[in-house]
C-alpha cells in the first residue's frame, strides 16, 4: 500500500499535549502520511513545539493562522491534504501505532468512502471503549436518512457511533466537498455537520469496532466549558443541519430524531451551566404546608439543589440548615452543605427529605429517628418533575 494519508491536527494552546500527540502520529507502522499541524493563533508554545517537530520529520507541514476556531482550523488542512485518504487528530488526543495500518486496510478492502473505528476514552483515570455497534460494510444505496437515524442521531442508542471526525478515514474528495456546508465560524458541532454530510454524500461506510483513538476528556476542553455564546452556537447548528437535510431530501425522514436529538442536547448543555445557574427539574410537592417554617434541608443532589432553589423564592421559609452524608462532595458558593451529625445542632420545624427514591428514604429517615429526631418533624414526598429529561 502507498496510499498517502493527510492526518490534519487543529491545534490550541495545548503545549502539554502536543508532542504526545504528534509522537503518536509519528510512530504510526503505516509511514507514508502527510502529517498538517494547524496552530489556530496559540498564545503558548505551540507553535514553538509544531517548527520543532517539522525539523525532525520531513512529513510535517505546519501552518500558523489568526485564531479562527476548530472548524476554522480545519478548513485549512483540508484545503493542503494532498493524500488520497485524510484523518483527523486532536491536539490533546493520541493514536495506538497501527491505527492507519488498519484504517487504510479497512478502506481498501470495503471500498468504503468511510471507515470509522471505536475510540477509548480516557476521563482522570477512567477508560472506556466507545463502539457501540457491529463491524460491517453498510451500503448506504437509498437509506443515508435511516443511517443518520439510528447511528449518527441516536434513535437506537445501543448500535450509535461517534459523530466526532477523529477515529475515522475519509476519502479526501468527499472531505473536501461535504466540509462546504460547515461555517468556518461554527465552534458547536462542527463535527456532527461535516460527519452528516460526508453520509449523505458517500455510497458505503465501514464500521469497525477494533478501538485505536485516544480520546482524553479534560476539564478545560472547549468541550466540556460552558458560555452563554454556547446557546446561539447551538441554534446555528439546528440551522445548518436542517439545512443540508432539505438540501438532500431528507429532512422529513429525520426531523423526528433530529428534534429529539437537539431537545436531549440541549439538556447536556443546560446542566453545563449548573454550577451558575440552576435549571429545575424537580419541586418539592407540597410547598405551602412548609411555609412559615424552619427547614433543615436533607440531599445536596439533584433534588436538594432543586429543593433549595425553591425554597429560597418564599420569604416565610427559612433554610437553618443544608445537610448531606457525603457533605464534603458539595461545594457551593452559595450555601454551605454540613454533615449529617450536625443536624441536632440546629432549631428546626421541619427536616425535607430531599432524595428520589423512597426505598432510600425511608433508611434515611429511619437513622434520623435512632438520632432522636421526633418522626413527626421528618418529611420525605415523591419530588415533582416538573422537567423530564428521558425525553
Amino acid at each position: 500500500m502507498d496510499n498517502l494519508i493527510s492526518v490534519i491536527v487543529p491545534i490550541y494552546n495545548v503545549e502539554r499535549y502536543l508532542r504526545k500527540c504528534i509522537d503518536s502520529i509519528m510512530s504510526q507502522t503505516y509511514q507514508n502520511l502527510q502529517i498538517l499541524l494547524i496552530d489556530d493563533g496559540s498564545s503558548d508554545q505551540s507553535g514553538n513545539i509544531c517548527e520543532e517537530y517539522a525539523r525532525l520529520d520531513r512529513r510535517i507541514e505546519v501552518v500558523h493562522k489568526k485564531n479562527g476556531g476548530p472548524a476554522s482550523a480545519r478548513k485549512t488542512g483540508i484545503a493542503l491534504a494532498r493524500g488520497e485518504y485524510v484523518s483527523f487528530v486532536d491536539a490533546d488526543d493520541y493514536i495506538d501505532a497501527e491505527l492507519y495500518q488498519r484504517l487504510l486496510e479497512d478502506i481498501l478492502v470495503s471500498d468504503a468512502d468511510i471507515v470509522h473505528s471505536g475510540c477509548i476514552i480516557e476521563n482522570n483515570g477512567l477508560i472506556r471503549k466507545n463502539n457501540k455497534y457491529k463491524t460491517g460494510i453498510y451500503d448506504l444505496a437509498d437509506s443515508h436518512a435511516e443511517f443518520i437515524k439510528t447511528y449518527i442521531l441516536k434513535m437506537n442508542s445501543n448500535v450509535h457511533m461517534d459523530h466526532n471526525v477523529f477515529s475515522k478515514l475519509f476519502k479526501t474528495d468527499l472531505v473536501k466537498v461535504s466540509d462546504e456546508i460547515v461555517p468556518a465560524s461554527q465552534k458547536r458541532g462542527e463535527d456532527l455537520l461535516l460527519v452528516c454530510s460526508c453520509i449523505l454524500n458517500s455510497n458505503k461506510v465501514f464500521l469497525d469496532t477494533r478501538a485505536g483513538y485516544h480520546y482524553v476528556m479534560r476539564d478545560n476542553s472547549i468541550t466540556h466549558c460552558y458560555h452563554m455564546e454556547s446557546a446561539i452556537e447551538f441554534g446555528v447548528l439546528y440551522d445548518c443541519l436542517i439545512s443540508l437535510f432539505k438540501k438532500y431530501n431528507v429532512l422529513d425522514d429525520v426531523r423526528r430524531e433530529l428534534t429529539i436529538y437537539f431537545k436531549n442536547e440541549y439538556l447536556n448543555l443546560l446542566s453545563q451551566v449548573s454550577k451558575c445557574v440552576l435549571i429545575p427539574r424537580y419541586e418539592f410537592a407540597d410547598i405551602a404546608s412548609i411555609r412559615g417554617k424552619r427547614i433543615v434541608l436533607y440531599g445536596a443532589g439533584k433534588v436538594g439543589q432543586n429543593y433549595y432553589a425553591q425554597m429560597c423564592k418564599y420569604d416565610e421559609i427559612k433554610i437553618v440548615a443544608w445537610a448531606d452524608r457525603d457533605f464534603k462532595k458539595f461545594n457551593y458558593n452559595y450555601k454551605e452543605v454540613v454533615g449529617k451529625d450536625t443536624i441536632l445542632n440546629f432549631d428546626f420545624d421541619l427536616l425535607i427529605i430531599a432524595l428520589l427514591d423512597e426505598t432510600v428514604a425511608g433508611s434515611v429517615k429511619k437513622e434520623f429517628i435512632d438520632m432522636g429526631i421526633a418522626e413527626n418533624k421528618i418529611v420525605w414526598k415523591e419530588p415533582l418533575k416538573v422537567l423530564d429529561t428521558e425525553i
